[in-house]
């Protein structure tokens, strides 16, 4: 009958307009993975999303955390997205392009089947420049003859036609990538949009245009600008003067490796900036940054000495120093802590004196505290110092090769962090020392003895069962005394647990008992822990939070102990050393189950 037909078509397009009012929705545009899975099952999904004007969906692209998906996965996803991109472009937020952590190589039975980093960039490289021009095509409009020469009819014309050919091309508010072709690419990016840009260049060799394509992005208001790895030259200190005509920048990060000298850049932070945070990791010279009025965080990391004579604005509000070099024992002593009386949050991972911990007590707005240590020197010196900072909220001991730990000296650091009842976060990494001990026989005194080696064992989990505020604990490389590790489970506010590299002083039977009690793990790092036949994961399967898992060198992981984690719906990473019966199809099964049931919770 008519009336029906009519009825049907009405009740189609009210589904259709709810579909489209859906997938405008940040909840369900957002993830790829989700907007893909329903567009396999559902017509009407497909047609919404081609029409959808939200621009909501974040895009991150490279190799995967496992090697076991094969060497091609990473660019299936890359040729993938580079066909989809110039029809959807509109929809896309952000983009996130990562390989220089690339893990490539994947090996089956035996024979390699892989492909080099340098390939998997170059390919990248050429499915990507091209896709970007086309997506921005819809953005690239001629420039409009001047306004006041024009009817104002002809104005709002024109104005309509620009506003459509956004709507149409890329509307990207963040663009991340570390592809050596990145320089080219800026051109495609959006400028009525992109309000934060996060470049590695740390292969890229093509930095003539790199100063010019920065000045146009005029919206600009997070800039991270880093060569960290890679043979080529530097970033130029020339780009600078770019940066300092970005005139809504709030955000700036630099770091790796600059050229054309120090003097460009000293000159750079000597001017009156508008910056609200600023983050340095790189080589840097005397610095005064009084200047910069409106800057509350300071970021400064280094593998070199810190600059001599730095002068910090007094309205700071967040300050961190970070030197991860062990080499670097001269204390900071010229930091003058005390004219900061807005500081907040301070973080110090540097050598420094007992006095720079008194100074701390006469900040008044002072609320969170990290200290780092890498000589266990002066974490000794300053363990009973360490209960007088009540903000102390993050501590790090880390033992190098270049000073050996004996007992005593662990006594006391161990002492002086089972004092600090506030801690959020702590890393105690003290690599096992062998001591030598001589055995005399009773029998004959006169007899000098065996001389037997022993490792040092830490007390660690006796002494920190009362810390129950901790939510971040890792015991990295240290030995933990027998049984010790079952203490552990007292610390039921954890979120994240690294006991790698611990070996028997965990087990089967103390992981079991951390599983039971440590409901709330994201983060579980077992990697050589002694955990023989894997019983313990049925009961790490109930972990339902968890989205890392480190289980590499203890026993091969089976198919069935694989079947077992399945259930963990949030595992975003999982390390383990495959059994020798395992194949990337059962690999590629485990994850298409997790993601599936990923998807259900939605």
């Amino acid at each position: 009958m008519p009336g029906e037909g009519a009825q049907a078509h009405g009740a189609s397009a009210k589904c259709t307009q709810a579909l489209s009012i859906a997938v405008d929705h940040p909840a369900l545009s957002a993830h790829p993975l989700i907007m893909c899975s329903a567009a396999r099952v559902c017509k009407g999904w497909r047609q919404a999303v081609q029409q959808c004007s939200g621009c909501n969906t974040a895009v991150v692209i490279g190799p995967t955390y496992a090697s076991h998906m094969g060497p091609t996965a990473p660019l299936l996803k890359l040729s993938s997205f580079a066909r989809w991109l110039p029809a959807h472009a509109a929809m896309v937020k952000s983009i996130t392009i990562k390989t220089k952590s690339a893990q490539i190589a994947h090996s089956s039975n035996g024979q390699s089947n892989s492909i080099t980093l340098d390939s998997f960039i170059e390919i990248a490289e050429q499915l990507m420049q091209p896709a970007m021009a086309l997506a921005a095509a819809g953005e690239a409009a001629p420039a409009a003859p001047a306004g006041h020469n024009l009817p104002v009819q002809q104005q709002q014309q024109q104005q309509q036609q620009q506003q459509q050919q956004q709507q149409r091309g890329l509307r990207l508010v963040s663009f991340t990538a570390d592809m050596p072709g990145v320089p080219g690419m800026l051109a495609a990016l959006p400028v009525h949009s992109l309000t934060h840009l996060d470049l590695d260049l740390w292969s890229s060799t093509a930095m003539s245009s790199l100063a010019s394509a920065l000045a146009r992005l005029s919206g600009l208001q997070h800039l991270s600008l880093a060569k960290s790895l890679g043979t080529a030259a530097g970033i130029p200190t020339s780009c600078l003067e770019a940066v300092a005509q970005l005139t809504r920048l709030t955000h700036l990060s630099l770091g790796g490796h600059w050229s054309g000298g120090q003097q460009l850049l000293q000159q750079f932070l000597s001017r009156p900036l508008q910056l609200q945070q600023l983050s340095l990791d790189m080589p840097l010279p005397a610095l005064d940054l009084t200047c910069c009025s409106q800057l509350l965080q300071l970021s400064i990391k280094t593998s070199y000495t810190f600059p001599r004579g730095l002068a910090l604005p007094r309205q700071l509000q967040q300050l961190q120093l970070d030197n991860n070099s062990s080499s670097i024992r001269r204390p900071l002593a010229d930091l003058q802590l005390q004219q900061l009386q807005d500081l907040q949050q301070l973080r110090l991972f540097v050598p420094m004196t007992v006095r720079t911990l008194q100074d701390m007590t006469q900040l008044q707005s002072l609320q969170h505290v990290a200290l780092g240590y890498f000589d266990l020197d002066r974490a000794r010196e300053a363990a009973l110092a360490w209960q007088h900072v009540p903000q102390l909220r993050e501590l790090s001991v880390v033992n190098h090769v270049s000073s050996d730990a004996d007992e005593g000296e662990m006594s006391t650091i161990l002492a002086g962090v089972a004092t600090c009842s506030a801690l959020t976060k702590l890393q105690l990494q003290v690599c096992p020392q062998i001591i030598e001990q001589h055995v005399h026989d009773s029998d004959d005194s006169e007899d000098e003895g065996d001389h037997v080696d022993r490792t040092m064992l830490l007390p660690a989990g006796g002494m920190l069962a009362h810390l129950t505020g901790l939510q971040d604990l890792s015991l990295e490389s240290s030995s933990l005394m027998d049984g010790d590790a079952l203490k552990l489970a007292a610390l039921t506010n954890l979120t994240r647990l690294v006991l790698a590299d611990v070996g028997p002083g965990v087990g089967e039977l103390a992981v079991n008992a951390l599983a039971c009690s440590l409901k709330q793990v994201q983060h579980l790092d077992l990697q050589d822990c002694n955990l023989g036949s894997m019983s313990c994961l049925a009961t790490i399967a109930h972990l339902s939070q968890l989205t890392e898992l480190r289980l590499e060198r203890n026993s091969g992981l089976t198919r069935q102990g694989l079947a077992l984690l399945t259930r963990l719906s949030n595992l975003q990473q999982l390390g383990a050393d495959a059994g020798r019966f395992m194949t990337p199809r059962d690999w590629a099964d485990f994850w298409k189950s997790v993601r599936g049931q990923r998807l259900m919770f939605y």
